[in-house]
């Protein structure tokens, strides 16, 4: 059995009036993972990081769910038609929150 690979992509959410940022990994080819599907299908995002910010003077904070409590799962699910921009991120590029 072979395991697909994997690429980072940034998607903008849309919740109500608002959007929001998240950066995780699909199943390549992103046409098929993301694209193709129907706007009620959900499209799974893993190792899932996003901005954290109460407050909108303060710089948001990065959050990987498995730093948040246990029972967090690496991994969040979103509708199809909730997805408003699809970002590639190229593979030299250090994703966000994995910098040391």
């Amino acid at each position: 059995m072979s395991s697909s690979k994997k690429v980072w992509v940034e998607i903008q959410i849309e919740m109500g009036t608002s959007s929001f940022p998240y950066v995780g990994q699909v199943d390549e080819p992103i046409e098929k993972s993301i694209l193709g599907k129907g706007p009620d299908d959900f499209v799974k995002l893993e190792n899932v990081r996003w901005f954290d910010s109460k407050d909108q003077s303060i710089f948001p904070a990065v959050t990987k769910q498995e730093d948040l409590e246990e029972g967090f799962q690496p991994f969040a699910y979103f509708k199809k038609k909730n997805i408003v921009i699809v970002t590639p991120i190229r593979e030299e590029i250090t994703v966000w929150a994995d910098a040391k």
